[in-house]
């Protein structure tokens, strides 16, 4: 935050500076050091102690939802300059930012629906809709067939899948915490543990009062468990949760040179690079599953 001197958001037609076909663009304008030092330093802080509880947990009786984040930073800007070799004063200016967040959140979002122990054990009886044993399958000719209803809804052990087995046994899934066949587990954030880290710097440098150069980099690094609006407690739990690990890695550089030809006509050339890595994979990637389930 204390990297931006100022911004400006652009709607409607744009022009073709911004290669046309855009309905809106945000431009941001980036500190520069000056002939003096200068820093910053902040930590916005937010804890289950100090806040009041939520609705969900009110309505369940439940106590406050874990919840602990951190958004801390700083900045520092000023001349170029090295001892007894250079000094920068109203020519070279360097300027440093670093952004953190640190989230941590148990709090409940919505409902899942996860299957009852009976239902891993195979025993189906609770529902009235008949389960059938694909085994019995029966050709009535013309194209019809018939299959026989599991005795009870009950599936015999004999008839489960070892894959099926060793996945509840090696990934387990928990049992609901609430009555019901749907809707029976309450949902965790989506996001429950989120790590951003941002780091930006540049440097201008004025060649001649007519002529300046301006270089900025800016590198973003985010880690999140992310359960896509499926995530159950325990966070990140068992390999058949839903809680997939996302990093994302983001570079951005910026190059500038702005000529003032005369007083009434100045040319600016710009160029920039922009790299944005998105990878997202199991929370429990690498795990040698394939082997482990048969």
């Amino acid at each position: 935050m204390d990297a931006i001197s100022e911004f400006r958001l652009q709607t409607g037609g744009l022009n073709a500076a911004y290669g046309g076909g855009l309905t809106a663009v945000a431009n941001f304008n980036i500190k520069s050091g000056t002939n003096e030092f200068h820093g910053t330093g902040y930590d916005y802080i937010e804890n289950t102690v100090l806040n009041a509880n939520g609705y969900d947990n009110n309505a369940f009786g439940n106590a406050k939802s874990p919840f602990k984040q951190n958004s801390f930073g700083g900045a520092v800007g000023g001349p170029l300059w090295i001892p007894k070799i250079y000094n920068g004063k109203n020519k070279s200016f360097l300027f440093f930012s670093y952004e953190g967040d640190r989230r941590r959140t148990g709090t409940i979002s919505g409902f899942r629906s996860l299957p009852t122990a009976a239902f891993k054990d195979g025993d189906f009886s609770a529902i009235p809709q008949a389960i059938y044993d694909p085994n019995s399958t029966v050709s009535l000719g013309g194209g019809l067939y018939s299959r026989t209803p599991f005795p009870g809804n009950v599936i015999p052990a004999s008839d489960i899948s070892k894959v099926s087995e060793n996945i509840l046994k090696l990934a387990p899934v928990p049992n609901p915490t609430l009555p019901g066949f749907v809707r029976n587990a309450l949902g965790s954030a989506n996001q429950p543990i989120f790590n951003l880290d941002t780091f930006g710097g540049k440097f201008d440098q004025n060649i001649s009062e007519k002529h300046k150069l301006s270089f900025f980099i800016n590198d973003n690094d985010r880690f999140r468990y992310n359960g896509a609006g499926k995530g159950y407690f325990p966070v990140p739990g068992s390999a058949s949760g839903s809680f997939a690990l996302q990093n994302i890695h983001g570079d951005m550089i910026r190059i500038s040179e702005t000529w003032m030809i005369g007083p009434t006509l100045l040319n600016h050339f710009a160029f920039g690079y922009n790299r944005f890595n998105d990878s997202n994979s199991s929370a429990t990637l690498g795990g040698d599953w394939p082997s482990k389930i048969g």
